[in-house]
């Protein structure tokens, strides 16, 4: 009962806040409720189990901000290595395909991803 006299409230407020009240000489009759149309826009994924790994040192760059979902931090290390002397390059290394994308200050931005399992870090 509480929850259907907040809906009725939150709706009335809605009404009110988008005019369907009457008041400007539609034929919308006061009292009567028209909510605009509603949007859906599917929310990212964000994977319940990302963690948060150590920086990769790769000769001469680094591999920082490492987020891992679907693999433990060890996991990371070889695919992290192997963006170096990619030149901003698809890769694949152990079924983890690779996508860069630029970033600032010259770096990359690097999604791995093999089924459900994820890699990000920044390389530079």
């Amino acid at each position: 009962m509480r929850s259907r006299l907040l809906a009725l409230s939150v709706l009335t407020a809605c009404s009110v806040a988008f005019g369907a009240c009457g008041d400007d000489g539609s034929s919308v009759s006061a009292g009567t409720a028209t909510a605009p149309p509603a949007t859906t826009q599917a929310a990212p994924e964000v994977a319940a189990d990302t963690i948060s790994c150590p920086d990769v040192p790769v000769p001469g760059h680094l591999a920082e901000n490492v987020k891992a979902a679907g693999l433990d931090c060890p996991a990371t290390v070889p695919i992290a290595n192997a963006a170096e002397g990619r030149g901003r390059a698809p890769y694949r290394l152990g079924g983890f395909a690779c996508e860069p994308s630029a970033a600032a200050d010259g770096k990359t931005n690097y999604t791995c991803t093999k089924a459900a399992a994820k890699l990000t870090f920044l390389y530079g």
